[in-house]
Parts: structure tokens; C-alpha cells; sequence
């Protein structure tokens, strides 16, 4: 895969916003510095881009997510999606069925 800008390795991630926080969190503590790890090991510099940081009322208001996101997105090198939903509650605990896509930006 040739990146966008060398040495850096740019991964867009994508999630409704309201919605497997719980999933989100883990990623960015468990498998974040895992990713961070094995691009350092190559030389390379991990940015992962989440609109959950960058998406200001202002740009919700004046309708500008889209654009701001597609705009990431087509700086990235990768993307990942998260979609998901409750299936089921057992014993008050929340089972949720998560779908996770993988495409490279080309």
C-alpha cells in the first residue's frame, strides 16, 4: 500500500455518533497504541483521524460535517467502519453485534 504522505500512516474511523461508545473507547485504549506500536516498528507514524474530535456545533449547525468528513476521509490512507446494534439483553448486560469494515483509500 503507498501511503498519501510519507512516513505517516493516516487511518479514518468511522461510527455513528451516538452509538457504540463503549467499542470506540476500547479501540482508541486496547488497540490504538497496539496500531501505534506496530507503525513505529516500520518506520512509520500512526494519525488516527475521529470526527468524534473534530466535529464542532458550529459545523453540525452550518452543515458542514459531511464535507469536513469526506474531506478527512480522501486524506486518509485507510478507513474503518464501525456499525453495530443491541441484539439482546441478558441479565441487564447489553450483547451488541458489531460489523467492522476495512477499505484502503485510494
Amino acid at each position: 500500500m503507498k501511503l498519501k504522505e510519507p512516513a505517516i500512516c493516516r487511518i479514518f474511523f468511522s461510527s455513528p455518533f451516538r452509538g457504540l461508545e463503549a467499542e470506540r473507547e476500547e479501540l482508541t485504549k486496547k488497540y490504538w497504541p497496539q496500531i501505534r506500536s506496530f507503525c513505529n516498528a516500520k518506520g512509520l507514524q500512526f494519525v488516527p483521524v475521529d470526527m468524534r474530535w473534530g466535529i464542532t456545533s458550529e459545523h453540525s449547525d452550518s452543515a458542514q460535517t459531511i464535507s469536513i468528513c469526506l474531506r478527512e476521509i480522501d486524506r486518509s490512507d485507510m478507513f474503518v467502519g464501525f456499525f453495530g446494534q443491541v441484539r439482546t439483553r441478558i441479565f441487564s448486560v447489553c450483547v451488541r453485534c458489531v460489523c467492522v469494515c476495512v477499505c484502503v483509500c485510494v
